[in-house]
C-alpha cells in the first residue's frame, strides 16, 4: 500500500497530542498534520472516512483563560475549535495562527464561529466568573482598592469586547433566545467605585451631546448608567433613552436614590415633565402612598436694620413626603399662620399634587367667627352698606370681570331678601390646623341664620375683610387676589372703576332701549274749494292730491277718471294749470304774483315748492315790498286749514324744528 490507514494517523496524532507541550515533537505531529489535510476534501483519500474522527483532539489551538485572562496553548478537536480569532475573547478555542487556518479549517470540517446559544451561555459564565472575582475581593482582608480598581478595569475591558464580537453576530441572533436576557443583569457598569450588572432595562446609549445647552447633564445619564452603542445590545433591550414611565418608575421605586442623583433643582424638573404628560391612566394606592412629591418647609424670618425691621426673609427646607402630608398654598396668610409642608408654587405642578391627593390650605385650616357685643340692624352704616352691595352686585356677579367660577346660586346670596347687614362691636376669628389654633381680629364675617345669610361688620371695618366674605359666599374657592379683587370692587368709586377700564355703564345702568316715537297728531282736512265749472274742479282736485301726497280712497269710476282727465289737462296747460290750482288755495294772493313765483314751463315740484313757501308765509315781505299787497298777510292773522296741511305733509324737517302755528 502506498498510503497508511487512516486510523494509523488519527491514532499517531492524537497520541502526540496527549502529551505535554514539552515532550511533544512538533515537527513530526505538524508533518502529519500537513499529510492528512492533504488527502481531505472532496476527493482526497480520508475524505469519506474522516467523519468518524472530528472527536480526536488533534488540531493546535490557542485559548484565552478566562480565569486569568492569559492566552493558552492546547490541543482540541475539529467540532470544539474556531478559526475566527475574534471569538477568543469570549474563551473559545481557536486555530492556532501559525497554521494555515482556512485550509486546516475547511478540510477538517472547523466552524468558523460558535453558535448563537452557546454564545449566550458563554456570556453568561463570563457574568458568573466576573461576579464571584468581585465577591472574593469584597471578602479578602486589608486594603482592596487597588486590586478593586484593577479588577474592575479587566472586566469592563472583557466584557466590551465580548459585546463588541458580538455585535458582529447581532443578525445571527434569533429574537426569541436573545428577549430572555432581557430579564438577565449581564451588562457591567461601574456606579460609585464598584461594578454592578445590569438589566438591559436600565442602562441607555449615550447621545452625542448628553449635556444641554447651560452645561448640564441629561436626566438618563444622572439616573441612569450609559454605554456606548452596540446593535448586539440594542436587540437584548438597551434603549436610546428612559420614556417618562421609566424615570417615573424609577422616581415611585427609589426616590431618595432619585432625589441624592438628581438634586433638588432637576428632581423639580423631572417633577414638571411628569406634571405635564402623567404617565398613568388613573392614581393608584401607591401613588397615593409613595413619598416621591418634594414638600417645602417655609420659615419667615424678620429682617432687622438699625434695630428697626424692616422685611421678611424665607427660608425653606425640603423633604419627600406623601401627597397628604403636603398642602398646596391658596391663600398664603393661613400659611403663615401655622408651620405645615407646601408645594411648590407652581400652577402646573399645584394641580398635580391635588391630583394625586394634596388639598388647598383654605381646605384644610377650620375658620370659626365669634360676633361679640351689640348687633344692631338698620343703622346708617348697615343701610348705607346694604346699598353698597345692592349697587355693586352686578358688577360682582359678571362673568365679563372675572373668571373664578361661581357658585350655583351666586346671585341669590346677594340678594338683599337672603343677605342681611347687621353691625357689631367686635368680630374674632378662629383658625385651627390639626391641634393648633389662633384667634385673630377681624371687621367682616358671615354666619348663616335659617335659610338667610347675616353679613356682619364693625364700625371701622376693612374693606379686604369684606372682599374675603363676599368671596366666600359667591365663588367656589375663594383665593387671596379674589379677595383683594373683590374689595377693591366694593371700595373704589364709580368714576374710579370707569377710569380703570372696567364696564360700569353697560353692567351696572344697561341702556335701556329708546320708547317708540309718539304717533302723529290726526291732520285736518282741508275745506272743499267752492267749484267754478266741473272741469277746471276736477283738475284742481286731481292735482292737489298730487302735490300734497293725498292718500284718501279712490272715489268711483267717474271721479277716478275726471281727475286722471284733469291730470291730463293740467299738463297740458303747464302753468296755467297751476297757476289757477294755487289761486283757488291761496285767494289772497294775486294771480300775477303767483305766476312770478313759479316760472315759465313750471314743473310739480316747482308748484308744490311755491305752495310750501306760500303757506309758511315767507312769502308776505317780499310781496309787500315788491308788489305792495297787504293781503299777503293773511297766513299769520288767520290763514285757512288747508297752508297747515300742507307744510306739514310736504316739510316734516319743520315740523319736528319748529311747534305747529295755532289756530286764533
Amino acid at each position: 500500500r502506498v498510503d497508511p490507514p487512516l486510523s494509523s494517523i488519527m491514532t499517531f496524532m492524537e497520541r502526540e497530542s496527549s502529551k505535554t507541550a514539552e515532550a511533544r515533537d512538533h515537527e513530526t505531529h505538524g508533518a502529519a498534520l500537513r499529510y492528512l489535510t492533504s488527502r481531505l476534501g472532496p476527493s482526497g483519500l480520508y475524505e469519506s472516512d474522516f467523519k468518524h474522527y472530528r472527536h480526536f483532539k488533534f488540531l493546535p489551538c490557542i485559548r484565552q483563560d478566562l480565569e486569568t485572562g492569559e492566552v493558552v496553548n492546547e490541543m482540541q478537536s475539529p467540532s470544539a475549535c474556531y478559526y475566527n480569532p475574534s471569538c477568543l475573547v469570549m474563551g473559545f478555542s481557536v486555530l492556532d495562527p501559525t497554521l494555515d487556518q482556512i485550509q486546516i479549517a475547511n478540510r477538517t470540517k472547523c466552524e468558523k464561529d460558535p453558535p448563537t446559544q452557546i454564545l449566550l451561555k458563554r456570556l453568561m459564565q463570563l457574568v458568573s466568573i466576573s461576579q464571584a472575582k468581585i465577591q472574593y475581593l469584597e471578602n479578602k482582608a486589608g486594603n482592596i482598592s487597588d486590586e478593586r480598581k484593577k479588577l474592575n478595569s479587566t472586566i469592563l475591558t472583557l466584557f466590551e469586547q465580548a459585546f463588541l464580537y458580538l455585535s458582529t453576530r447581532a443578525s445571527d441572533f434569533d429574537t426569541r433566545s436573545v428577549s430572555a436576557m432581557s430579564k438577565i443583569p449581564f451588562i457591567p457598569c461601574k456606579t460609585r467605585g464598584q461594578l454592578v450588572f445590569y438589566l438591559p432595562s436600565q442602562v441607555f446609549f449615550k447621545k452625542s451631546s448628553s449635556t444641554s445647552e447651560n452645561g448640564d447633564t441629561s436626566l438618563a445619564e444622572s439616573l441612569f448608567q450609559e454605554i456606548e452603542y452596540n446593535a448586539f445590545l440594542s436587540i437584548a433591550g438597551v434603549k436610546l433613552e428612559p420614556s417618562l414611565t421609566e424615570l417615573f418608575e424609577l422616581m415611585l421605586k427609589k426616590p431618595d436614590e432619585v432625589l441624592d442623583c438628581l438634586g433638588e433643582p432637576k428632581y423639580k424638573q423631572l417633577l414638571r415633565k411628569i406634571a405635564a404628560d402623567p404617565p398613568f391612566k388613573h392614581v393608584s394606592k401607591d401613588i397615593r402612598t409613595c413619598p416621591f412629591l418634594l414638600g417645602y418647609l417655609v420659615m419667615d424670618e424678620e429682617l432687622e436694620s438699625d434695630g428697626k425691621t424692616s422685611a421678611t426673609e424665607q427660608k425653606a427646607q425640603f423633604v419627600l413626603a406623601r401627597a397628604e402630608d403636603i398642602f398646596i398654598v391658596d391663600n398664603s396668610f393661613l400659611r403663615r399662620q401655622f408651620s405645615m409642608l407646601v408645594s411648590p408654587m407652581e400652577q402646573q405642578l399645584e394641580e398635580f399634587y391635588n391630583l394625586i391627593g394634596s388639598k388647598y390650605v383654605s381646605q384644610v385650616v377650620k375658620k370659626e367667627f365669634q360676633v361679640e357685643g351689640r348687633a344692631q340692624r338698620n343703622t346708617p352704616l348697615s343701610i348705607s352698606f346694604a346699598e353698597r352691595i345692592e349697587e355693586r352686585a352686578p358688577l360682582l356677579l359678571s362673568s365679563s370681570i372675572s373668571s373664578r367660577p361661581l357658585i350655583s346660586n351666586a346671585s341669590k346670596v346677594l340678594n338683599k331678601q337672603y343677605l342681611e347687614i347687621v353691625q357689631v362691636d367686635d368680630i374674632k376669628a378662629k383658625y385651627s390646623f390639626g391641634r393648633n389654633s389662633k384667634l385673630l381680629n377681624v371687621t367682616c364675617c358671615t354666619k348663616k341664620s335659617g335659610q338667610n345669610m347675616v353679613l356682619c361688620i364693625t364700625e371701622n371695618f376693612d374693606w379686604f375683610d369684606v372682599g374675603t366674605a363676599i368671596g366666600a359666599l359667591i365663588l367656589e374657592r375663594c383665593q387671596l387676589e379674589d379677595a383683594f379683587f373683590l374689595s377693591s370692587l366694593l371700595e373704589a368709586s364709580l368714576d374710579t372703576l370707569r377710569s380703570r377700564g372696567f364696564p360700569v355703564d353697560r353692567i351696572l345702568r344697561p341702556v335701556a332701549p329708546p320708547p317708540p316715537p309718539p304717533p302723529p297728531p290726526p291732520r285736518p282736512q282741508p275745506p272743499k274749494p267752492q267749484p267754478v265749472e266741473a272741469k277746471p274742479n276736477h283738475s284742481i282736485s286731481s292735482n292737489t292730491s298730487s302735490m300734497n301726497g293725498s292718500t284718501e280712497p279712490v272715489k268711483p269710476n267717474s271721479t277716478n277718471q275726471s281727475k286722471q282727465s284733469g291730470q291730463r289737462e293740467g299738463d297740458e296747460n303747464g302753468g296755467a294749470g297751476f297757476e289757477q290750482i294755487l289761486s283757488q288755495m291761496f285767494p289772497h294772493f294775486p294771480p300775477d304774483a303767483i305766476r312770478e313765483l313759479l316760472g315759465p314751463n313750471p314743473s310739480k315740484d316747482k308748484a308744490r315748492e311755491v305752495a310750501n313757501q306760500l303757506a309758511s308765509g315767507n312769502f308776505q315781505n317780499e310781496t309787500q315790498n315788491n308788489i305792495g299787497i297787504e293781503a299777503a298777510g293773511g297766513d299769520q292773522n288767520g290763514s285757512p286749514k288747508p297752508q297747515k296741511d300742507i307744510e306739514s305733509t310736504h316739510n316734516p324737517k319743520k315740523e319736528e324744528m319748529k311747534a305747529p302755528k295755532k289756530k286764533p
